[in-house]
């Protein structure tokens, strides 16, 4: 696992989210500044070539003034040394839509700001190039900090969580109006993660309480979201949540009247998916979808398919699994510790590469770089290119974190 690239002081403070998009050729960060940063190899040498990975665009935070932004200046707050800053606290969660063209920022003033990227280019004072970003949708409802934000897969639904206990879910049309369609109570404290299932519009959520709660639109109660499902007693507290993403769906992600039931049909009934707790564990559960031919079955049934008590020495907060095929499991937690997992053939957890001192602080995220399937169908390919050079094996993976320290650092995860 060789440390390809560092960004130091990416953001002032704590760097609390990473975000690829969904080409994998730019990634999206916030923090304790109040920023939203954009970055994106300076060349395209190769995809793991990230030595040149540099800010594109920024909004909030010390850069502001080089943007342009919707907000009125009376909405924003002065940030010291003649800069505005758009955002009045932390942004905590940041998510791409899957078309690319915009992000949704959890906010600790318990606003969830939606961005669009325009990709009109211009270059700022320092000679650097920059995209524009301009808010375009402040969504309000909920009472405290919003801890996180997650898009379905088809991007019709944005899932928003925070401290005041509740679940958002919200509308979104093509220009970028959002409508909230379903408030989801259950959790007894802060709810600190989200994640849709990968092939259908299915939520889960973990928080404070210990628990993990499955959404489920309900055709036969009017349409209205409800809980399909709940595992509790595991955690103390559920920090993170990651499904690892079926093949199929990598495959057929890119095609026109792609249907999520239909690519269910094609691949196994069994997703995988991985939690992370406040005591250390890692957990890998199998979900299974119901019996289609047993009528008004719509319960998934979960079961722990293997777990580490101890993956790190203090809790993790962040797991993400690559992509497959060959997937593996990243963590990131309080112990400054990155680890990178593989379950063998037994079902039982290893290590397969750690750093044990990786952003001289607590390590808040990882997130593995989006692959997919090059033209031939028979391999994979980083996304960040298309030259004949740029096209890989299994050979490596592109992993980034961020931590307390506010840096960045860009990751490459060598196959054993």
């Amino acid at each position: 696992m060789r440390r390809v690239q560092e960004i130091a002081k990416a953001h002032a403070g704590i760097a609390w989210c990473l975000a690829w998009a969904p080409s994998g050729r730019m990634l999206a960060s916030c923090g304790q500044d109040c920023a939203l940063r954009i970055w994106a190899p300076a060349s395209q040498q190769g995809p793991n070539d990230a030595t040149t990975w540099s800010c594109v665009a920024s909004l909030g935070g010390a850069e502001t003034s080089i943007l342009e932004d919707v907000r009125s200046r009376d909405e924003e707050q002065d940030f010291g040394d003649g800069a505005r800053c758009v955002f009045a606290r932390t942004l905590r969660s940041v998510q791409w839509h899957p078309d690319g063209n915009s992000l949704a920022l959890a906010c600790f003033d318990g606003s969830v700001v939606i961005v669009e990227l325009r990709r009109n280019v211009v270059v700022n004072q320092q000679g650097r190039t920059v995209l524009r970003l301009h808010v375009v949708s402040e969504l309000r409802g909920h009472d405290a900090e919003v801890k996180r934000v997650a898009y379905s897969r088809s991007g019709t639904l944005l899932a928003t969580c925070s401290r005041d206990k509740s679940v958002w879910i919200w509308e979104s049309a093509l220009d970028l109006d959002y409508e909230c369609v379903a408030v989801l109570s259950g959790h007894t404290a802060d709810v600190k993660c989200l994640a849709w299932h990968p092939l259908r519009d299915r939520l889960l959520s973990g928080g404070y309480d210990g628990s993990m709660r499955a959404w489920q639109e309900d055709e036969d109660d009017g349409g209205d979201f409800g809980i399909v499902s709940l595992v509790a007693g595991v955690h103390a507290t559920v920090w993170d949540l990651a499904y690892e993403l079926p093949f199929v769906c990598l495959e057929d992600s890119g095609r026109d009247g792609d249907d999520p039931e239909h690519a269910m049909t094609t691949t196994s009934q069994t997703l995988r998916l991985a939690s992370v707790g406040d005591e250390g564990a890692l957990v890998i559960w199998e979900c299974t979808e119901p019996d289609p031919l047993k009528l008004g079955a719509r319960e998934p049934s979960w079961k722990s398919a293997c777990m580490r008590a101890h993956a790190h020495a203090r809790p993790i907060f962040s797991v993400d699994w690559s992509p497959a095929p060959n997937a593996r499991i990243a963590t990131g937690g309080g112990d400054d510790c990155i680890r990178i997992w593989r379950i063998d053939d037994g079902n039982n957890l290893e290590v397969e590469h750690e750093v044990l001192a990786a952003h001289r602080g607590e390590v808040n995220c990882v997130a593995w770089q989006p692959r997919i399937r090059d033209a031939a169908g028979d391999r994979a390919s980083w996304s960040n290119g298309s030259s004949q050079e740029e096209r890989q094996t299994e050979e490596s993976h592109l992993l980034a974190s961020c931590g307390d320290d506010g840096s960045i650092v860009l990751w490459e995860v060598a196959a054993t």
